[in-house]
């Protein structure tokens, strides 16, 4: 059983796709991953940047991963007792790579059929015209559910205009 307190590895990925050597230290996003149950879940650390919806995605990608998906119960229930139980990490509001666009699905293409919305935010479908992303706010107890779903009308655009959502942190997992 790893050690929850301590990640079980610190790692550099570098945005943009430049390689570890071509980045300045200022630069390179810094990341925290544990194994748990078998999969590597890493978070950036608190002082790093957030990211839109859209520049988390490719950010996993390019670091040969990808963007959590909650596919059961005890995969929520893990990752989220794991954030509780990391001060630094608590608190935080995480993109998954859930979307919507005709349905919820994860970035994958596969369907969402465990869900864990916000009490009275239950799958937010007809609140949704646009294109969506689920994110985590960890702010909110397991039990009462703590996912949310962002849609354009409520949300940034990001600088290079490929996606509207605002700037949060996200989880990669491999």
């Amino acid at each position: 059983m790893p050690n929850l307190k301590t990640p079980s590895r610190l790692i550099l990925r570098n945005y943009e796709g430049s390689s570890e050597s071509d980045t300045a230290e200022e630069d390179r996003i810094k990341m925290l991953c544990w194994t748990l149950n078998k999969n590597c879940y890493c978070f950036p650390t608190p002082t790093n940047k957030s990211y839109s919806w859209y520049e988390a995605n490719q950010f996993c990608k390019e670091g040969n991963m990808a963007l959590l998906s909650l596919e059961n119960e005890n995969e929520d229930r893990l990752v989220y007792k794991h954030i509780k139980s990391i001060l630094a990490l608590n608190g935080e509001l995480y993109w998954t790579s859930g979307q919507h666009s005709l349905r919820w699905e994860w970035a994958d293409g596969e369907s969402i059929n465990y869900t864990n919305w916000k009490t009275g935010k239950s799958e937010p479908n007809e609140e949704i015209k646009n294109e969506a992303y689920l994110y985590l706010d960890t702010s909110y107890d397991f039990e009462s559910g703590f996912w949310f779903a962002s849609n354009n009308s409520r949300l940034l655009q990001s600088s290079d205009n490929s996606s509207f959502s605002r700037p949060m942190s996200y989880i990669c997992e491999s």
